[in-house]
């Protein structure tokens, strides 16, 4: 990825899912070698790419936590044979919200919540999106207020598709550290050797 690919990274183009997974092998391959041949403004560009991908990746990953506690929830309730298990999923439903950001607006039990607040944060919204939306696909378009409806082994479906796709963002956000790591470290190197100037570093 050297001097033939820096448009990628000179605009604040959102990435997609496919676009971060092309991404993650490409600077995966890369190496030693190939980081120190990026320019100064390609790596800036690649780390805050990924940055913005991390943080659109551990917000979905919260959702994600916070719909399976509430899945398991209601199939423990269920299987201990609670009349109140409704009830007691409406409640986590309502809390999610405030779970999930102190700055979230509550939403009631009916509505399906499609994002998380992220005032102040930048994050890649258009990954946000398509992350979201393969969430609630295992829904299947339902609110989320309709939980409790489910038979105990729809539950438990629904519970091994939530927990296989948190470990995959899991795994998707560690290797967005890793990629982010070795970027800053080479950034960090150059400032320190004195290639780019202290001003030039800090804008």
């Amino acid at each position: 990825m050297g001097n033939s690919e820096p448009s990628k990274f000179s605009e604040k183009e959102e990435l997609s899912l496919d676009n971060l997974e092309d991404l993650i092998r490409t600077a995966s391959g890369l190496g030693e070698s190939g980081v120190k041949e990026l320019s100064i403004t390609e790596l800036r560009h690649m780390r805050d790419a990924f940055q913005t991908c991390e943080t659109a990746i551990s917000l979905v990953r919260r959702v994600s936590q916070g719909w399976l506690d509430i899945v398991n929830a209601g199939v423990e309730a269920k299987s201990r044979g609670n009349v109140s298990s409704d009830s007691e999923i409406s409640a986590l439903i309502e809390r999610l919200p405030d779970i999930l950001t102190s700055t979230s607006p509550k939403r009631g039990s009916n509505v399906r919540p499609l994002s998380v607040s992220t005032t102040g944060v930048e994050h890649n919204e258009k990954l946000e999106r398509e992350l979201m939306d393969r969430l609630g696909s295992f829904l299947g378009g339902k609110p989320l207020g309709t939980l409790s409806e489910l038979t105990t082994p729809e539950a438990k479906e629904l519970s091994e598709k939530l927990s296989e796709f948190e470990r995959n963002l899991s795994i998707t956000r560690h290797q967005c550290h890793q990629v982010i790591d070795s970027l800053q470290d080479e950034i960090v190197q150059r400032y320190k050797s004195g290639e780019v100037r202290a001003d030039e570093w800090l804008n």
